[in-house]
């Protein structure tokens, strides 16, 4: 029996598939995804992401979880204007 491709709000993408199977073992022997341990590839891809944004930016933070990277986005902007004030929208998913 197949089991959806969605459920609670996280995708998979067929685990049980060969092909998909193969895929993400293959990525896995190219590189470790946690950047806590920077490799090649993830200098590189911040290299290439920086040159696409606006002059002085000059660094790349990556986070691990959609709260992680809310809470770093109200730490930099509160550094860069000063303000502490946020804007929440009711019954809506910050994470």
């Amino acid at each position: 029996m197949d089991l959806p491709d969605c459920y609670n709000n996280v995708p998979v993408v067929g685990h049980s598939n060969p092909r998909v199977h193969d895929a993400v073992a293959a990525q896995l022997d190219r590189l470790n995804t946690n950047t806590r341990y920077l490799q090649r590839g993830v200098v590189e891809y911040a290299e290439r992401l920086a040159a696409l944004l606006p002059e002085g930016v000059e660094q790349t933070m990556f986070t691990r979880s959609g709260p992680e990277a809310n809470d770093l986005a109200l730490r930099v902007a509160r550094e860069a204007t000063g303000h502490t004030g946020v804007l929440v929208t009711a019954n809506a998913y910050h994470g």
